[in-house]
């Protein structure tokens, strides 16, 4: 999976232990909504998911993103496992009178 920054975390460990890190100090809430899923064969799937999310830092700076997320998943011991995921199409909306946001999500 990919961090905000681009590069690609491996395992459930990796992936926590970054964004733990990367968020310590900000609250955050995201939503991830209309899954349209696709099985493509009887172990493997593909998911596109819409996902809104809202940051805020302790000096009172607010970020609101809007993005997609496209997914892959694999059927593992008879139990679906996320096996990729990466944002698409993201937009970043600071609040209003605050710097604009730059890179994508």
């Amino acid at each position: 999976m990919a961090s905000p920054t681009g590069t690609a975390t491996t395992g459930t460990d990796e992936f926590v232990g970054h964004f733990k890190n990367a968020l310590a100090d900000i609250f955050t809430v995201h939503h991830a909504l209309m899954p349209d899923i696709e099985q493509t064969s009887p172990t493997t799937a593909t998911g596109i998911w819409s996902m809104e999310g809202v940051n805020r830092w302790p000096d009172g700076r607010e970020l609101h993103e809007f993005a997609e997320t496209h997914d892959t998943y694999e059927k593992v011991n008879g139990s679906w496992r996320v096996k990729s995921s990466r944002s698409a199409s993201p937009r970043r909306c600071p609040e209003s009178g605050q710097p604009e946001v730059q890179g994508s999500a």
